[in-house]
């Protein structure tokens, strides 16, 4: 399946080249959204949504920053490698391009509202009509970044499901 914005910034899909994204913001960009990240595009790939562009940025990112040990760690796994992940920090100019830009709490959805206004931004769980942050495992053990690696696995499939829903739609 091709995927495609049309120009209400719905995705459609289409058999054309144009391409859609989406961005996952967190603070730093080490942690939380390079792993969400990383299991969308795995997730993606199996579900064959061509054409779909997967990115990830931090409102506070310190730019070239490396992902985390531990987030590295809890990727590899599953089979994932964030080994390449260079964090960088939101942009006007990111966010412009990004179809749809998903957070990981509330604070930083109002943050990407202070950087783009006119962004289409959800909370992670807020996509999928739910309430709630997706905690920070910054600082944390392994078994805390683990946790969160497999509520992200969780929130990242069902997000692509209702996206791809959306997009037949």
């Amino acid at each position: 399946m091709k995927i495609s914005p049309p120009g209400n910034g719905q995705a459609t899909s289409t058999a054309g080249s144009s391409q859609f994204s989406i961005l996952f913001v967190c603070t730093g960009n080490t942690c939380r959204s390079p792993m969400a990240e990383a299991l969308a595009r795995h997730a993606a790939e199996e579900r064959k949504l061509d054409g779909l562009q997967i990115a990830s940025a931090g409102v506070a990112a310190l730019d070239g920053e490396p992902a985390s040990p531990n987030a590295q760690r809890a990727m590899e796994s599953r089979g994932l490698s964030l080994k390449a992940h260079r964090a960088r920090r939101l942009t006007p100019e990111i966010a412009r391009e990004a179809g749809l830009i998903l957070t990981m709490t509330e604070t930083h959805a109002r943050a990407v509202g202070q950087i783009a206004p006119e962004a289409k931004v959800f909370t992670l769980r807020g996509y999928l009509g739910e309430a709630g942050d997706v905690a920070d495992p910054w600082g944390g053990s392994e078994a805390v970044y683990e946790a969160c690696a497999c509520e992200l696995e969780g929130l990242v499939k069902r997000v692509l499901e209702k996206f791809a829903e959306d997009v037949q739609s």
